[in-house]
């Protein structure tokens, strides 16, 4: 079977890796297989780029890097960089002074070449355990800064969130709203099983979503007309799960992702993704 014209779109935690991160080899050789007739491979995921290719190492063929939910593009094999969009600086100020007013600061994520920090945090943060948890797992690309506002690469933002208790999550959700009138957008992700009190809000600016980026890089590799079949699992998977030509929720995916997809899946910890795959093209 020709794939020519096809695009799997795969997201990373909870669909293709399994809890503990791995990827077993049947599902390396699958997606390798599948690249081999034709299809285009893009992982299209919420982490950053530096943590995407720490789980992706076991796929050493050619793909395309969807990171920071959209905002960044990478060419896996070669490295190079497609495309990134930063957050204007006066509307990364204007969330910062917006959740000021609630006492709270996003954390920022960058992307500047040279660096291996890919974090900013404010010295605040440390105050709360949460935050001092995840310093404490990543503090090599972690960059604390007293004055967030401040920081040097406030014009390299790619994307921020904040680590909020669960039953708060709403409210703030809430005060965003009131307050950005429809100039940002948020997202929950709730299926992360290392942070069962809290969960992650992310910040986004309008329009830098899964989606329109797999419409974006498919635009730019001349495939506008593909078709896209679409995995995930979580909050920031339903745009795609709903609009690709094909689209399947895990077995193991919160209940939105379930409604938003076409199909059901197996399992994450029982390679899902390979599996269906392997049945429909292999």
């Amino acid at each position: 079977m020709n794939l020519q014209n096809t695009i799997i779109a795969l997201d990373l935690d909870g669909t293709l890796l399994r809890a503990d991160k791995s990827v077993s080899e049947f599902t390396v050789e699958t997606l390798r297989n599948i690249g081999k007739k034709g299809a285009e491979i893009f992982f299209v995921t919420g982490r950053r780029k530096r943590v995407a290719d720490d789980v992706l190492k076991p796929f050493i063929f050619p793909a395309r890097l969807i990171a920071n939910n959209g905002t960044t593009c990478f060419n896996r094999m070669s490295n190079e960089r497609i495309y990134t969009h930063y957050f204007p600086k006066e509307k990364v100020e204007f969330i910062v002074d917006t959740l000021g007013k609630i006492n709270r600061t996003p954390v920022f994520i960058i992307d500047v070449d040279g660096i291996a920090e890919d974090m900013v945090m404010a010295g605040a943060h440390l105050e709360e355990k949460v935050y001092r948890d995840y310093y404490k797992r990543s503090s090599d690309y972690i960059l604390i800064e007293e004055d967030i506002k401040e920081s040097k690469f406030i014009d390299k933002v790619t994307g921020m969130f904040l680590i909020k208790k669960n039953e708060e999550l709403r409210n703030v959700i809430s005060f965003l709203e009131s307050k950005t009138n429809g100039s940002l957008e948020f997202c929950s992700l709730d299926n992360l099983n290392f942070l069962p009190t809290h969960t992650i809000l992310e910040v986004l600016d309008p329009g830098m979503t899964k989606w329109n980026a797999i419409c974006r890089l498919k635009k730019i590799i001349g495939k506008s007309d593909a078709k896209v079949i679409a995995f995930g699992d979580d909050h920031n998977d339903i745009d795609m799960l709903t609009s690709a030509d094909e689209s399947y929720a895990m077995e193991n995916a919160i209940c939105g992702a379930k409604k938003a997809a076409k199909s059901i899946a197996p399992m994450n910890e029982d390679d899902g993704v390979a599996k269906v795959l392997a049945e429909k093209f292999l």
